[in-house]
């Protein structure tokens, strides 16, 4: 069995040991519990075996093993001044125990460059995915659950630690445990690696999303869909399997008006709300086929 293997057995182990909380408003506190509960698995990954993915509305990372998702994790994202670039990416490299470098920005003007250590804004590992951008540790863990970067994906550090441990296992074939294990131990030694196979990372913006029996309703953080959150609502629900004539329209508008507003927490409600009883969807159907006599 392979150092990648290993780690995606022990990663799969410990997913299904969390749960996701019931119906309600999910506190932002709490977000670290919906985070972490396994999904309904999604088709196959096509680009190989480990892939990322980040819904930023969520402020979720999910991480996937042909199209299992073993974990899941809370992050912050980039603030609306400063959103996380929306696309199709590769993590081409990590690097452990990094050195801070201020970017050339206005808001880093007149900031130091920080050694390894407990200050460091980059925490223990950084994993590069586009250029000045990256996922990494942080030591703010009150940011996390919130668009609070400057367009960087913050994890705590034990996070991305474990996920820069599975990263570099999968990238590099072969990699020696050992020396993972030395970098993990000596948080004044930086290291960077660059991967023999870069792994996928996608970053999404669903706004609307069915977890676990539930209707997820995230707040639209970057202000992209006020006037389509219906629809973004009805294609969760098709993507989950619900046809049209499942699906309770004036209950979705109605979810739709209650949306959460972009620092508000996540709106969860059981699919009994959105879905119509077996008698209705019956009544819908006799319906639709007299209206098409």
């Amino acid at each position: 069995m392979t150092r990648f293997s290993r780690l995606a057995d022990a990663a799969r182990g410990t997913s299904r040991s969390r749960h996701l909380p019931v119906a309600g408003l999910v506190a932002l506190a709490a977000l670290s519990l919906l985070a972490s509960r396994s999904p309904a698995p999604r088709d196959p990954a096509p680009d190989g075996e480990l892939r990322l993915e980040l819904n930023l509305p969520a402020r979720r990372l999910d991480v996937s093993v042909y199209g299992e998702i073993l974990r899941s994790h809370v992050v912050a994202v980039g603030e609306a001044t400063f959103p996380t670039p929306l696309g199709s990416f590769e993590i081409t490299r990590i690097i452990w125990n990094p050195w801070w470098y201020p970017p050339p920005s206005d808001w880093a003007a007149g900031k130091e460059i920080t050694p390894p250590g407990p200050k460091n804004p980059m925490g223990r590992v950084k994993l590069y995915f586009r250029e000045l951008y990256f996922i990494h540790g942080t030591p703010d863990t009150k940011s996390l659950g919130c668009a609070a970067s400057h367009g960087c994906i913050r994890m705590a550090n034990e996070d991305a630690v474990a996920l820069a441990r599975l990263v570099h296992a999968y990238g590099v074939p072969g990699a020696d445990e050992t020396e993972i294990d030395r970098l993990v131990a000596n948080p004044a030694s930086t290291r960077h690696v660059v991967l023999e196979r870069p792994v996928p990372f996608e970053v999404v913006y669903r706004v609307a999303e069915v977890w676990n029996g539930e209707l997820l309703v995230h707040p639209d953080i970057y202000r992209r869909v006020r006037d389509t959150l219906p629809e973004e609502i009805l294609a969760a629900l098709a993507h989950a399997g619900f046809t049209g004539g499942e699906i309770d329209s004036i209950a979705v508008e109605s979810l739709a008006r209650h949306a959460p507003r972009p620092a508000e927490p996540t709106l969860s409600v059981p699919l009994e709300a959105v879905v119509l009883p077996e008698e209705e969807k019956e009544e819908e159907r006799a319906t639709t086929e007299r209206s098409l006599r």
